[in-house]
């Protein structure tokens, strides 16, 4: 899979095959369980997309590098294939992996997680800043699901576990890769 490419129907069929794949692993029963209602709490409000990944619901809005104490990505002054590089190398600070040959290849004890970057003149809101965006692979029953948290809103089961377009629907239009995210991260 390629990074920063725009190109979501050829990374789509992919993922998908990839998807297929990994819903035969054993690894599937190391994921975290999806429990929606530890998330619709005032304190999951002040978290992000990345504190879902790393299934840290502790109130605190996290960014790749804070783990790490590294320098963050500067979504305002940074060029975007700066923020995006910047944003992939502290999500590997921070104790993630890259899956470069697909996610099928995560070990027990990880979880799944796919990133897509958003260029500040592609956003549909006011604010002008790049952005990115995690999808988190988790269990749900016997199923393997993708769920998304966008903002301060709850997070949420992505439909079909079709992260591309839930990604492309929100101009998140810049695959940046899947990563493999150990247990028990924490602040």
């Amino acid at each position: 899979m390629s990074f920063l490419t725009t190109d979501f129907e050829k990374e789509a069929r992919i993922f998908q095959a990839q998807w297929e794949g990994l819903k035969g692993r054993g690894a599937v029963a190391s994921f975290p369980e999806w429990r929606p209602k530890e998330w619709r709490t005032m304190r999951s409000a002040s978290a992000n997309c990345y504190n879902l990944t790393l299934n840290i619901n502790e109130g605190k809005w996290l960014i790749p590098g804070m783990l790490s104490g590294q320098k963050l990505a500067d979504c305002k002054e940074d060029d975007f294939y700066t923020f995006a590089e910047k944003t992939r190398r502290n999500a590997l600070l921070d104790g993630l992996s890259l899956l470069e040959d697909g996610m099928e290849n995560v070990s027990e004890g990880q979880t799944p997680a796919v990133l897509f970057f958003r260029h500040k003149d592609e956003t549909p809101y006011e604010l002008k800043i790049h952005n990115f965006h995690w999808f988190a692979i988790r269990r749900k029953g016997g199923q393997v699901i993708a769920v998304e948290k966008d903002g301060y809103n709850f997070p949420e089961e992505v439909k079909d576990s079709d992260i591309f377009s839930s990604a492309k629907k929100e101009a998140y239009n810049y695959f940046g890769g899947c990563f493999a995210v150990p247990k028990n991260l924490s602040l």
